[in-house]
C-alpha cells in the first residue's frame, strides 16, 4: 500500500465507525492509527469516508475488499482472507463489487464529516 501511495494513485477508503472505537493492541495503539488516518487526510489523493453506525446493516459487511481501476485493463478485485487471497474479474462479478461501492458512497459520511468523527475519538 505505501507504494500505491507513493505513486500518488487516487485512493478511496470506506471504514465502518466502530473501528474509531476498538482499541486492537491498546488505547495508544488505537489513538495512533486514528492520528495516522488524520495524517494520510492532508494527501489530495486520499479520500477517507467514515459508514457511521447509525447506517444499520450495509453492503460492506460482507467483507473487506479492493477494486483496482487501471487506464489499460478491466478492473479487478482484490479479496483477501486469513488463510488466502482471490483476484476477480471479469465484468460480471466485478460490477457487483462496483454496485457494494455505490451503496457504501450513498450512506457514507462526507469527507469533512469523516474527518471530525475521526479527529473526535483520536483526543
Amino acid at each position: 500500500m505505501q507504494e500505491v501511495f507513493r505513486q500518488r494513485l487516487d485512493c478511496v477508503f470506506h471504514i465502518h465507525e466502530l473501528v474509531l472505537h476498538l482499541p486492537v493492541g491498546g488505547r495508544g495503539v488505537l489513538r495512533a492509527q486514528l492520528h495516522h488516518l488524520l495524517e494520510m487526510w492532508v494527501r489530495p489523493y486520499i479520500d477517507i469516508r467514515i459508514v457511521p453506525t447509525e447506517a444499520g446493516a450495509h453492503a460492506g459487511l460482507a467483507g473487506p475488499f479492493s477494486l483496482m481501476e487501471f487506464d489499460r485493463i478491466e478492473p479487478v478485485v482484490f479479496v483477501e482472507a486469513e488463510n488466502s487471497s482471490l483476484v476477480i474479474e471479469g465484468p460480471t462479478p466485478v460490477q457487483g463489487y462496483q454496485d457494494v461501492l455505490k451503496s457504501l458512497d450513498r450512506i457514507a459520511l462526507d469527507a469533512e464529516e469523516s474527518r471530525k468523527r475521526i479527529s473526535k475519538h483520536a483526543t
